[in-house]
């Protein structure tokens, strides 16, 4: 029947029709198909029990039909990009486009070292491997093989980007940078591509074929060994990366709804219901294309049932949560992927058992704009690498991404790239940030340190330079910074990661860069906390952990350091020995970091030991170079 829309009845209740007040002067806007079959604006559907329904029933909701202005659906394009460049990127792609393959000199050894599974094999093994490859080299927008098709080669990249995919005209499930390689898994158990690989950036490969892969394994059984390794790495990637989503977008949100429903609506017409729980109140000026379900007389499997199975035609349900707890709340959010509170968070909120992320949002469109971002899985998060001094370069790759208008949502960073990572997530700016960055350098001067007297643990104790971290940030904790932050550390009793979100930031930044034999163990909950480039790096992982479904590396760990031996041979100082070692745990650390990302920048950035900041400029210009040369295509693909 035109004019009425309603839910299916559960618990025996059937829902009668009452007219809702239209102020006077307002005339009813004209149907849009899109408003969920054919509802009328002004109509509402009020829940009544029957006399016949089972005690306990949950109620049926009342359903606020939006005025249909325009509430065109979004086409089944969820790629962000224009179908016309979908067509140009897929109807271009014919196999063999670009320069064709061309016979070149043997793969140099330095280039097969870059690959992480070939790193470890004897100079014999990749000597072998290196006389059986042939260069290819591939325009943007080639086809390098089709899902279905024999498999007959493999190629190792050593310049440019690929992407895998289920079909042409769909997302990527993979993106492939230098270092990687493709194709093998067909070689390896005779079967015809799994997927379809394009060329995203103009790519220089190297082919290997199945007769000379097969040979290779023969004589050379390490080889088997590390692609087998390396093949774990990617399942378990693969495994973080893909996260069945739910059948109903389900978000709680807690204080005043209505201009986050605004943002959300504009970002997707038509998509979204506002679900008004018991003990919340309706709120007014609600956008017309949002529906406003009346859902405060429902009990607890009431709620439960309509976070479960949403409202129909609507993608996304936004739950507007009481002032204070109550059994609804409980069921009801463990339902929901996100909570957001709007102002002030409500300690019960991040109770144990609530939803894995409580979104802060203060009001202000940046802001909300932010939030909106997370929920619609559109939201970037950046990690940042250890590495001493070296991190200064993330400073650089900060201003490009700045300069592309590509809004960082979340932040992770390690040891150095905690300390850039705290700097930005409170709003600083680059000139103070690198101020600051000065001022650190200063501090960690031998003569400014504070020694211990028997340095049992480490040379210094630390504690001054938690102090200078304070003071730069203000006295801040985690809960006060514009946008989400993880730190990392290492459990020195266990050796695991810990991630810290919690708590005053200068804590947090302090036990991440404890390098060991430089600071002490800094305590924090009962345990003791080290460096955590130790155990992860680049912490890629946090931000797939947290729900972070786009992820830019800024990464300068694992580089080698300059060994410079003094006068008479003399062997190197200690900082230099120590840089050198946790540099060599990093490069291990990171082949499991690094199939997470999906676009990775990576400085190369030359110093003496890991507190050498003598040439800050040089680093942040290095990290300008790489982000625009070597990663400013697949960034501005990332953010389209």
């Amino acid at each position: 029947m035109r004019g009425r829309r309603s839910l299916p009845p559960r618990g025996g209740a059937r829902p009668t029709l009452r007219r809702s007040r239209r102020p006077a002067g307002r005339r009813a806007p004209a149907r849009s198909p899109s408003a969920g079959g054919g509802s009328r604006p002004g109509r509402a559907i009020a829940p009544q029990r029957s006399s016949s329904a089972p005690q306990g029933a949950p109620g049926r909701p009342t359903v606020r039909a939006p005025a249909a202005e325009d509430t065109t659906r979004k086409s089944g394009n969820t790629s962000g990009r224009s179908p016309s460049t979908l067509s140009s990127r897929s109807g271009g792609g014919a196999r063999g486009a670009g320069t064709g393959p061309r016979r070149g000199g043997p793969m140099e050894l330095a280039a097969m070292r870059a690959v992480p599974f070939l790193r470890n094999l004897p100079e014999s093994a990749l000597e072998g491997l290196g006389s059986r490859l042939r260069a290819v080299e591939r325009e943007a927008g080639a086809v390098l093989f089709h899902a279905g098709e024999p498999a007959d080669t493999m190629y190792f990249v050593e310049s440019g980007e690929l992407e895998a995919l289920l079909d042409l005209d769909g997302e990527p499930l993979a993106r492939l940078g230098p270092g990687s390689f493709v194709g093998e898994i067909a070689l390896l158990i005779d079967q015809p591509r799994s997927a379809t690989v394009r060329v995203a950036a103009t790519a220089r490969l190297w082919e290997l074929s199945r007769s000379d892969l097969d040979g290779l394994l023969d004589r050379h059984p390490l080889l088997a060994l590390e692609l087998s390794r390396e093949l774990s790495r990617r399942l378990v990637a693969t495994s973080l990366r893909v996260a069945s989503a739910p059948a109903v977008q389900c978000t709680g949100v807690h204080g005043d709804p209505v201009a986050l429903a605004r943002v959300l609506d504009a970002a997707e017409p038509g998509r979204i219901a506002l679900a008004v729980l018991p003990g919340a109140t309706v709120p007014a000026s609600v956008p017309d294309s949002v529906l406003v379900v009346d859902a405060t007389a429902v009990d607890a499997e009431g709620a439960t049932a309509l976070a479960r199975e949403g409202v129909p035609g609507r993608g996304r349900l936004l739950l507007l949560l009481p002032p204070t707890p109550s059994p609804v709340t409980t069921r009801v959010l463990g339902l929901c992927e996100y909570a957001v509170a709007v102002g002030a968070v409500p300690p019960w909120l991040e109770q144990d058992g609530r939803p894995r992320r409580v979104l802060r949002c203060d009001g202000s469109r940046p802001s909300l704009e932010r939030v909106s971002r997370w929920i619609r899985g559109r939201a970037i998060g950046l990690a940042l690498s250890s590495g001493g001094s070296k991190a200064v370069a993330h400073v650089g790759v900060l201003r490009v991404l700045r300069e592309m208008g590509i809004e960082i949502d979340a932040l992770a960073g390690t040891s150095g790239g905690a300390v850039v990572g705290a700097g930005y997530a409170c709003g600083l700016g680059e000139e103070e940030l690198v101020a600051r960055l000065r001022e650190l350098a200063r501090s960690l001067q031998l003569r400014h340190g504070d020694f211990n007297l028997l340095p049992r643990s480490a040379l210094l104790k630390g504690a001054r330079l938690r102090h200078l971290f304070d003071t730069q940030c203000g006295g801040r904790s985690f809960a006060d910074t514009t946008i989400p932050l993880w730190l990392v550390a290492s459990d020195l009793a266990t050796g695991r990661e810990v991630v810290i979100d919690r708590g005053p930031l200068a804590d947090g930044v302090r036990a991440s860069m404890s390098m060991p034999v430089f600071f002490n163990p800094w305590p924090r909950d009962g345990r003791l906390l080290i460096d955590g480039a130790v155990v992860n790096p680049l912490p890629a992982s946090v931000l797939r952990d947290a729900g972070i479904r786009r992820i830019i590396g800024s990464n300068v760990a694992g580089q080698e350091s300059r060994l410079e031996p003094g006068p008479s041979g003399r062997i190197p100082h200690v900082l230099q020995i120590v840089s050198r070692m946790i540099n060599s745990m990093e490069r291990e650390m990171l082949k499991v970091q690094v199939p997470l990302v999906d676009v990775m920048i990576r400085p190369q950035v030359n110093i003496g030991y890991a507190f050498d900041f003598g040439r800050i400029g040089e680093f942040i210009a290095e990290g300008v170079r790489a982000a625009r040369a070597g990663a400013g295509d697949a960034l501005a693909r990332l953010a389209s």
